[in-house]
């Protein structure tokens, strides 16, 4: 059991030394920092310390460590490095690169939404975070975007423009006509009518609710705050009938 003991200390010593750090603060395995130090950097918000080479390093992890850390930092100083990483050809780097700039898009949301836009036409991983930064922008282009994508990543979309109908309370008319007609119009197409002011939407909204509520599904929340939002509460009582 002692000598078992000793060969753990000896192998982990061993593992030490060999990612030791160089004098340039680099380590002899390729990494810029161990995985507790890059969490050291995200929770003191130090952009300074995150090295840009790390970003265009060889190594797949340090990338995603390193777009990680600049985007949970949320400098907007370093807005450029995450748009940088957009055009990176790991999907995870993307992701990271599209959460840090949805916190950033309103500082400059005509470049970020363009940059957004672009690299979604060319993204083969799972678009969602992409989409979802998208719904921070609040600009036209965005919401025309996202509407056009319900056809193909429904729930991603339709959750997006409910964090833009949150905020501006109003969606496009061509919007309403692409919720209506998507795949998951009694679904997750919901959620922006739940979020928003329906307005001079209310038979969009009636309709989509009024269908939900005849699937039993966690959908039917939606669609009771969205009758409640469009001043429409008999479709209601056949749920209040039927329990």
């Amino acid at each position: 059991m002692a000598r078992a003991l000793m060969l753990l200390v000896i192998v982990t010593l061993l593992g030490c030394k060999r990612t030791s750090a160089h004098g340039d603060g680099s380590r002899t395995d390729g990494s810029t920092y161990l995985p507790i130090e890059w969490a050291q950097i995200e929770a003191n918000r130090n952009a300074d310390a995150i090295p840009q080479a790390s970003l265009r390093s060889n190594s797949v992890d340090e990338r995603r460590s390193a777009v990680r850390a600049v985007a949970r930092v949320g400098d907007a100083a370093r807005i450029d490095l995450l748009l940088g990483a957009l055009h990176d050809p790991d999907g995870d780097v993307v992701a990271f690169a599209a959460h840090g700039l949805a916190a950033l898009c309103r500082t400059r949301p005509d470049e970020v939404t363009r940059a957004l836009v672009t690299r979604l036409a060319t993204l083969r991983s799972d678009p969602s975070s992409v989409l979802r930064a998208l719904g921070q922008c609040d600009t036209p282009e965005a919401e025309i975007t996202l509407a056009a994508q319900l056809a193909s990543h429904c729930d991603a979309a339709a959750f997006a423009l409910g964090d833009i109908a949150n905020r501006k309370s109003v969606l496009a008319t061509d919007t309403h006509a692409a919720l209506t007609a998507s795949p998951c119009a009694t679904h997750a197409a919901l959620y922006p009518y739940a979020r928003m002011k329906v307005g001079a939407n209310v038979p969009a909204a009636k309709s989509l609710a009024t269908r939900a509520l005849n699937e039993a599904s966690e959908s039917r929340i939606w669609a009771i705050a969205a009758l409640g939002r469009a001043g429409e509460t008999a479709p209601l009582n056949s749920i209040v009938t039927s329990t």
